[in-house]
């Protein structure tokens, strides 16, 4: 260690032998610092415990066995949360998104995130089936609802931000150029009005639910700015301020018939025209 230039000292062992010594870092990994990332209490353990379980989605080649490798590695320091039951601990990750194949291309995203690197990609958009190839600069690697994605500013676009799902990006490669992300971007604060993750222009809605879907909705935060109101059917109002028609619309449809749409208008009429393409499967 000493060798590396990490500063350290020694003391004697009053519980070995007399000529025995106990060598302990100092400096900036002194004592308390040290401590705080190997001597984890119960709940820290099981915190990091739970956490590395959602690394099953970079389970792919390479990806996997440094997981395991650094699983190992903390399992043995003591640090991971450690249990003779089998089963307490775990992260369902159903109807993930699969990421074999894409392996190449989350390293790449990893290491142009680390150097701040110019990337050309090639991405296959959903929303309007169009693949197009263009530079970006990759922001943040984030994983939302069992899939993994990438905040990228687009310059050719004014540096407007993207979000990319991973498993659509047909191609991706790093280029000799570096870049500064934009001034003051911060991924909380732009994804903090959205329902999901699509950066748009939030809208007011307003939902009537049934008597027996109030509870569920009761117990949940939906978003920052909401309110709920009750109603003498035992029913409720929910309101609320959010970005992302189109995932506030799949939502609402998973209530069924237990909710309608009272504003705005614009989504009274995405609701009704999905539901009535709906019906007409069943004619």
């Amino acid at each position: 260690l000493q060798d590396k230039g990490v500063p350290v000292y020694n003391e004697l062992d009053v519980y070995g032998p007399t000529n025995q010594k106990r060598w302990k870092l100092m400096g900036k990994v002194g004592e308390r610092e040290r401590d705080g990332l190997v001597q984890l209490d119960q709940k820290e353990r099981l915190i990091l415990s739970l956490a590395l379980q959602n690394t099953k989605l970079f389970e792919t080649g390479s990806l996997k066995e440094k997981i395991d490798e650094l699983t190992w590695k903390l399992g043995r320091r003591g640090i991971l949360h450690q249990s003779d039951r089998a089963g307490d601990l775990h992260v369902s990750l159903k109807r993930r998104k699969d990421y074999s194949g894409k392996e190449r291309i989350i390293r790449t995203i990893l290491t142009a995130l680390e150097k701040r690197e110019v990337c050309t990609v090639t991405y296959s958009a959903l929303s309007t089936g169009l693949t197009k190839t263009y530079d970006i600069h990759p922001l943040t690697f984030m994983e939302y609802d069992n899939g993994l994605y990438l905040l990228a500013a687009v310059p050719k676009h004014g540096q407007d931000i993207r979000v990319l799902a991973v498993d659509r990006i047909q191609d991706l490669s790093a280029k000799a150029e570096h870049f500064e992300p934009p001034s003051g971007y911060n991924p909380e604060q732009l994804l903090a009005a959205s329902f999901g993750i699509f950066i748009e222009d939030p809208i007011q809605v307003e939902l009537k639910f049934s008597a027996a879907a109030a509870p569920y909705i009761r117990e949940r935060i939906w978003a920052e700015e909401q309110s709920i109101e009750a109603c003498e059917d035992g029913g409720l109002i929910l309101r609320f301020r959010a970005a992302g028609r189109e995932e506030i619309k799949r939502w609402i449809l998973s209530f069924g018939s237990a909710v309608k749409v009272i504003g705005p208008e614009s989504l009274v009429t995405m609701v009704r025209e999905e539901l009535q393409g709906a019906c007409a499967n069943y004619k």
